[in-house]
């Protein structure tokens, strides 16, 4: 949730937080006071871990973010990473067609 940078967690008791793996604690205000925010928590959620140089040389690299605190980091698999190349491929393929027909205009 937290590498798509649009959710928000709210736990029973009102506090906000970014993950929701962590409905017990890491949060950033409280939905009686949602102006009033802990920003250097917002930010420790920006840390990316290292995949060190197997991710740096990946294509899907730029897809697959590593967030450091996340408990769901997973090491790499196969099927994941076919899984997202065969997605990445259908995606500039449909891209590229609409680009063809003229619905999607040239930069």
């Amino acid at each position: 949730m937290v590498d798509g940078g649009n959710g928000v967690i709210i736990s029973p008791n009102g506090d906000l937080g970014l993950c929701e793996h962590y409905i017990n604690s890491r949060f950033f205000s409280h939905i009686d006071n949602p102006l009033e925010k802990d920003f250097d928590e917002i930010r420790s959620w920006r840390n990316y871990g290292d995949g060190g140089q197997h991710c740096n040389d990946c294509p899907i690299y730029p897809i697959c973010l590593k967030m450091k605190d996340c408990p769901d980091d997973f090491e790499c698999e196969d099927i994941i990473y076919k899984h997202w190349i065969n997605h990445t491929e259908k995606d500039m393929e449909y891209t590229y067609k609409e680009y063809l027909q003229g619905k999607i205009p040239s930069c």
